[in-house]
């Protein structure tokens, strides 16, 4: 399967689509909790919607100092890509 390396080490990613619909459902992690994220497309582009969620084990200042700083870091690196893409 696809693995995706996360600030907390790697996690199995699966992907369930519709074509009719233009969603694509990407499952982040294991169990009975993943990360779910979703492509929608809108017209000739599409949205990108997810929820992070702090795993209920992980202690509060871990997530805070590795869990959000990843976060911005990776929402800074999507932003740049796509200002190179779109300007």
């Amino acid at each position: 399967g696809i693995v995706a390396t996360t600030p907390f080490g790697e996690t199995p990613i699966k992907f369930k689509s519709d074509f009719e619909t233009g969603v694509i459902d990407i499952l982040m992690g294991e169990g009975n909790n993943p990360t779910p994220t979703r492509l929608v497309r809108n017209g000739a582009y599409c949205e990108y919607i997810f929820t992070l969620r702090k795993p209920s084990d992980l202690p509060e200042e871990i997530w805070q100092s590795q869990g959000i700083p990843g976060l911005i870091e990776e929402l800074e690196t999507l932003k740049s890509i796509l200002e190179e893409q779109f300007s």
